[in-house]
């Protein structure tokens, strides 16, 4: 869970007052398929090795992880947030 305790740190710190609306969704986003992706990986776990249905559970993680990498553009944690905050507030001028 590489951005959700960054991000849940950072939000109970007050330190995301300049990301705007969009961008706050963007985060959610985040949070929200890393928590998939760590559920869908702890099922995969109880699977027994050569199951199909383990095969299943790798596609739908690498479909997770596709959908996470476009929306945090693999950027470490504080250089998505620069980022965030930068798009946030060229739209404010907008």
């Amino acid at each position: 869970m590489k951005y959700s305790q960054f991000f849940f740190r950072n939000l109970s710190e007050g330190n995301l007052k300049t990301v705007d609306e969009h961008q706050m969704k963007r985060i959610f986003q985040i949070l929200s398929i890393e928590g998939s992706l760590q559920a869908l990986i702890h099922q995969k776990d109880k699977i027994p090795d050569g199951s199909l249905k383990k095969h299943y559970y790798d596609l739908e993680i690498m479909s997770y992880k596709a959908e996470l990498s476009a929306l945090s553009d693999n950027l470490e944690n504080s250089e998505l947030l620069k980022e965030m905050i930068n798009l946030s507030k060229e739209n404010s001028f907008s």
